[in-house]
């Protein structure tokens, strides 16, 4: 690994503090694409108090 490929990743990771943590979530959604977003967006309107419970892989 060259160190321009260590510090893009530096600069891609989040810090701890930031990082949402599966404990925390009520309800994870694999897959971020057309299905996962659309589902999130559904769950979000149905229930607003789901969106900050709410984690998308």
């Amino acid at each position: 690994m060259t160190n321009h490929d260590e510090s893009q990743r530096d600069r891609n990771r989040m810090p701890e503090n930031a990082r949402p943590h599966l404990g925390d979530a009520d309800i994870i959604i694999v897959g971020g694409g057309p299905s996962g977003s659309s589902t999130a967006l559904h769950l979000e309107r149905l229930d607003p108090k789901l969106a900050a419970r709410t984690i998308v892989l």
